[in-house]
């Protein structure tokens, strides 16, 4: 667990879509993960712990829909007391390309338990999450930035200028390239100066080592030896070569970007931490988060 970062680990798929397995054991898991953390970072600099369902193939809304059912039978389950002693925590759903009516109706059912069921804790105690994959959906990533409160754009590119991998990748096709695609196509509204989107974005970047296909290009596995020295050194030249480029004005990046957690690394190949300045529009330090294994089971 990175120093104030967030966290993300799989409790659900679409083939465990009513039941937790060993869900009494989530909540001490939490209190460690919790205890774990620098004190510095206690309170509001937490990251969230985010509990993630998983379904990249089946796209089985009536599983996904019953997941939630299951996953707030768990909720309620706690005190206020527990929820606010390892908060902020929230809902992941790392559904990737499925039908645009699938992302609505399951947030809109998300958001709606929420407003009704965890009504006496701070709006930004649990918070709902939603990935925007690289399959293009302009409507179904509407739905995600104006339904979600945390979007995580999977924009996997390994590099900016590639210099030590020797694959020669091209910059025609780098971290910020494929950034400029998700904002100006995936999300068509982004860039529309007044659009004030309820998600605010965090890149998500690969690191897993298993990819097979264009691994080279998508995953810093492939360029393991850099180390988590390369990853920094990448995301540094691209918010840089992103402020220069003048994608996203002052006003767009407020009303866009996560400034808590603006980067997540999916499988990094090791566990280690991070803490580092994001650029001109903030001064302040914040936090890499560096997720555990995604999908893979962790109960």
């Amino acid at each position: 667990l990175s120093c104030g970062g967030d966290f993300w680990f799989n409790v659900g798929d679409s083939s465990s879509a009513t039941e937790i397995r060993d869900s009494y054991r989530l909540l001490p898991f939490m209190r460690d993960l919790r205890a774990s953390v620098r004190p510095d970072t206690q309170g509001s600099g937490r990251g969230v712990i985010y509990l993630t369902y998983g379904d990249t193939t089946a796209h089985d809304e009536l599983a996904l829909l019953q997941f939630i059912d299951t996953f707030f039978e768990w909720l309620l389950s706690l005190s206020k007391a527990e929820i606010l002693e390892v908060a902020p925590i929230g809902i992941s759903l790392d559904v990737e390309g499925s039908p645009p009516e699938m992302v609505f109706n399951s947030l809109v059912k998300l958001r709606a338990y929420k407003h009704t069921y965890l009504t006496e804790i701070p709006e930004e105690v649990f918070l709902i999450q939603h990935v925007v994959a690289g399959f293009p959906s302009p409507q179904g990533t509407k739905y995600i930035m104006e339904l979600a409160d945390s979007a995580v754009y999977l924009v996997y590119r390994s590099y900016m200028y590639d210099t030590i991998s020797g694959m020669n990748l091209s910059p025609a096709n780098n971290l910020l390239v494929r950034f400029r695609w998700f904002i100006t196509e995936q999300c068509e509204d982004c860039l529309s100066p007044g659009y004030q989107p309820r998600a605010r974005i965090t890149v998500l970047v690969e690191s897993d080592c298993n990819l097979y296909a264009y691994c080279g290009r998508l995953s810093f596995c492939a360029q393991s030896a850099g180390g988590i020295a390369n990853v920094v050194d990448t995301l540094k030249i691209f918010w840089s070569e992103l402020t220069i480029s003048g994608l996203l004005t002052q006003e767009r990046f407020d009303a866009l970007m996560n400034k808590d957690s603006p980067y997540g690394i999916h499988n990094w190949w090791e566990r280690s931490s991070l803490r580092f300045a994001i650029g001109p529009y903030s001064q302040d330090l914040v936090s890499l988060s560096l997720p555990s294994d995604r999908l893979r089971k962790l109960l």
